[in-house]
């Protein structure tokens, strides 16, 4: 146990300080905090990943090998999914750095606890479910000290020189209209609409039945496009 947790906290270290990626990441998010989230959940629902039955087998295929000692498959799936959750984590609770903490501890969850994920849900849906609880844990007891943040005036040359003007004014907008959503409207969207999660799945991260899951995010989706459609846009991702 001593050498696994030694191995845990030099693994997960690296990933968040030394990766090349999530530096790059870093930096520019903490120029343009918001404004990075969002472009990337833009790009998702013009561009959505590969199929999750796929991706969710080959999950499994690495977990089983993790669970079996060897660790370079978790390491696989930590650089598969820690960016879309860092993404997730951030969308709830508005922070950067602390939707990184959250998430690096949600991956410690799993490596500590790996027992506990039984192979009945997609491990992306049991790791999402895992860091949502980490967001909701820290909101609630942060609830007084939690500030909104204003969405940037500046953004990274780079990025704005890549960007055309529309797909721009929709990340600001999109933004700006989740942020009025309702918790679980705001998690529904991202789940479903962003993560291309299946109902059922998201379903078990917000801990509702399937019925329940499709009013919640029917009602998220029309709550939305009200807000998006007051500004001369359309929401639909149906």
């Amino acid at each position: 146990m001593v050498y696994c947790g030694a191995l845990l906290i030099s693994m997960l270290y690296w990933w968040m300080r030394n990766d090349a990626k999530a530096e790059r990441m870093r930096c520019t998010m903490n120029n343009a905090d918001n404004f990075s989230s969002v472009e990337k959940d833009m790009d998702v629902l013009h561009h959505p990943p590969f199929k999750e039955e796929v991706q969710s087998e080959q999950d499994k295929i690495c977990y089983q090998k993790f669970l079996d000692g060897d660790m370079e498959p978790f390491e696989e799936l930590v650089i598969k999914h820690k960016d879309r959750l860092i993404y997730f984590i951030h969308r709830l609770v508005n922070n950067l750095t602390i939707a990184e903490d959250l998430a690096q501890d949600a991956f410690v969850e799993v490596l500590v606890h790996k027992e506990r994920y039984h192979f009945q849900v997609s491990f992306k849906t049991y790791l999402f479910t895992i860091g949502r609880n980490k967001a909701i844990d820290y909101i609630r007891k942060n609830k007084r000290m939690m500030l909104v943040e204003e969405y940037p005036e500046s953004y990274d040359e780079e990025n704005q020189m890549e960007e055309n003007l529309i797909r721009k004014e929709e990340s600001e907008l999109l933004y700006h209209a989740m942020k009025k959503l309702k918790p679980d409207y705001k998690a529904a969207i991202s789940l479903i609409d962003i993560e291309q999660m299946t109902y059922a799945e998201a379903a078990k991260v917000l801990k509702k039945n399937d019925a329940q899951m499709k009013v919640l995010i029917h009602r998220a989706r029309k709550s939305l496009a009200k807000l998006m459609e007051k500004e001369g846009y359309s929401y639909e991702n149906k």
